[in-house]
């Protein structure tokens, strides 16, 4: 009777295991931990390589929103940083304090980005689905209308 469980167990993991990528011979784990790897980019590949997985689809599709949107954020900061900096600004009074704090607000969106990086390919390697606030929910939403 006990094999029997374990057999129904083994199974399932199994099944589970078959229901990743085909195309390029991944679990379903490994594929959702590569849509993190190079952030929008991976996110992206993972995103036209897979069209039957809706869990793969679901993190390809956060990663390609949460760190598009932080490329995003970061190319603002540094086109205002060059923009201080090729107006000659550093003669008006504050220069320098303004350039500090630029620089501070990237330095922390740095970390926090790597942790979230790191957060999101832990969690999804264990076959967990971590919905962003208001990214999770946009990415679930797009998902739905590509299919």
């Amino acid at each position: 009777m006990k094999e029997n469980g374990n057999s129904a167990a083994f199974t399932k993991e199994k099944e589970k295991e078959e229901k990743g990528i085909k195309k390029l011979n991944l679990r379903e784990r490994d594929a959702s931990l590569l849509c993190y790897v190079l952030g929008w980019v991976s996110g992206l590949f993972f995103l036209f390589m897979e069209k039957e997985n809706k869990l793969i689809r679901f993190h390809a599709m956060q990663s390609v929103m949460t760190f598009g949107l932080i490329t995003i954020i970061f190319l603002v900061f540094a086109g205002i940083d060059w923009i201080i900096v090729l107006t000659q600004a550093w003669e008006l009074p504050g220069f320098f304090v303004l350039l500090d704090i630029i620089d501070i607000i990237i330095t922390l969106l740095y970390f926090v980005t790597f942790i979230l990086w790191v957060l999101l390919m832990y969690k999804s390697y264990q076959g967990d689905k971590v919905k962003l606030p208001v990214i999770g929910d946009a990415a679930e939403e797009r998902i739905e209308d590509l299919t």
